[in-house]
């Protein structure tokens, strides 16, 4: 198990960092902001589930609530990008986007997803200046250890913490 999330994780830095490596960091990517046939969309997709779901489900606020956490997660499962502020501020959303959706207002996922972006690249900005840098020294002979299934663990509380996180994967990989 420990194996798979190692490899798992290896491959998804690696592919951060392939993707986004013909980027230039300092040319930050453009905010998103939801299309006219993304509202439309979201109407028709509440108006189905509202109508037509097999389990008469109704886009509530309970059902707001779980999208919210799924949302979060499909994004940052492994508590790597976000920290406790960035989540404390989306909190004003976990039960507004069954309304937001009714009205095809997509603003709130926007929001999270283009913090997501702004994250990322700045961990990316973060990880490559660290590993070009020529003074850059791990030390094996501390007594550390990682969790590397992070699904569990809280985010991280700043930026210093998840600075350091970081520093134990990178050392780790």
């Amino acid at each position: 198990m420990q194996i798979v999330v190692v490899r798992s994780l290896k491959f998804t830095l690696f592919s951060l960092i392939v993707s986004l490596s013909s980027l230039s960091f300092a040319d930050k990517i453009d905010v998103l902001k939801p299309t006219p046939e993304q509202s439309k969309a979201a109407i028709d997709l509440v108006q189905k589930l509202d109508s037509e779901h097999y389990r008469d489900q109704e886009f509530n606020d309970a059902l707001s609530s779980r999208y919210f956490d799924e949302y979060l997660k499909s994004l940052d499962s492994a508590k790597n990008f976000f920290i406790q502020s960035d989540i404390a501020e989306f909190e004003k959303y976990r039960k507004t986007f069954d309304d937001d959706y009714k009205k095809g207002k997509l603003d709130s996922s926007f929001v999270i997803f283009n913090r997501f972006n702004e994250r990322m690249i700045d961990r990316l900005e973060k990880v490559v200046k660290t590993l070009d840098d020529p003074k850059t020294k791990f030390d094996f002979d501390d007594e550390e250890s990682i969790v590397l299934d992070r699904e569990k663990a809280p985010w991280p509380a700043n930026q210093a913490e998840a600075d350091k996180l970081w520093q134990q994967y990178l050392k780790s990989n």
